[in-house]
C-alpha cells in the first residue's frame, strides 16, 4: 500500500472512529494543499422543480432559512452548506394537466451524524420547505417531496478552501 493509502485509512480512523472519544468533531479536519475525502461538514441542498413555477419561486429566502437552520443545529459548519436549484422544463406531473407542478428538494449529508439528529433536521427542513411553498399549494396543485440522503464515507471526494474563512465563527 502507498502511503498515502496508508494515511487516508488513518484519517478516515480519525475522523468517524476516535474523533468522538476524543471530544473533537467528526469530518471538520482537512488539508487544504489536498482534498479532503472523507468531510462529512456539508450538507447540499438541491431543488429540483417543475418550469411551471419559476415566475412564483424566490429562491434566496429558502435558501436563507435552509442555512440559517442547518448551522444553528451546531451539526453542520457555515462553510460547507450550498444550495442550488434546477428548473425542469421537460416534466409530467400524474395526468399531465398544464397546472399541475412538483418540487423536490434533496439534502445531501455527509457520513457520520447519529439518526435521532437526522431525524430532527429532516422534519425542520421539510416543515420549512413547506411553509415556503404555502403560497404555491394554497392556490394550485402540486407535489411536494423532500429526502435526505447519507453519502457514503470511502465514495464521497471534495475539496472545500472555503471552511478555514469561517475557523472562528
Amino acid at each position: 500500500m502507498s502511503e498515502r493509502t496508508e494515511l487516508t485509512k488513518l484519517n478516515m480512523l480519525i475522523r468517524f472512529d476516535m474523533a468522538p472519544l476524543l471530544g473533537m468533531p467528526v469530518g471538520v479536519f482537512s488539508n487544504n494543499d489536498e482534498p479532503s475525502i472523507r468531510d462529512s461538514s456539508m450538507p447540499h441542498f438541491i431543488v429540483e422543480y417543475s418550469g411551471n413555477l419559476h415566475d412564483r419561486l424566490e429562491f434566496q429566502s429558502l435558501f436563507s432559512r435552509l442555512h440559517e437552520y442547518v448551522v444553528s443545529t451546531g451539526a453542520f459548519p457555515i462553510g460547507g452548506v450550498r444550495s442550488r436549484a434546477i428548473r425542469c422544463d421537460d416534466f409530467r406531473v400524474a395526468d399531465g394537466r398544464e397546472g399541475f407542478s412538483f418540487l423536490n428538494l434533496t439534502l445531501k449529508i455527509g457520513h457520520g451524524r447519529d439518526m435521532s439528529l437526522k431525524t430532527k433536521v429532516a422534519e425542520r427542513v421539510f416543515e420549512i420547505l413547506c411553509d415556503w411553498m404555502k403560497p404555491v399549494t394554497d392556490t394550485s396543485y402540486c407535489q411536494i417531496s423532500f429526502e435526505l440522503t447519507e453519502l457514503d464515507p470511502v465514495l464521497k471526494f471534495n475539496k472545500n478552501n472555503i471552511h478555514p474563512l469561517f475557523a472562528d465563527t
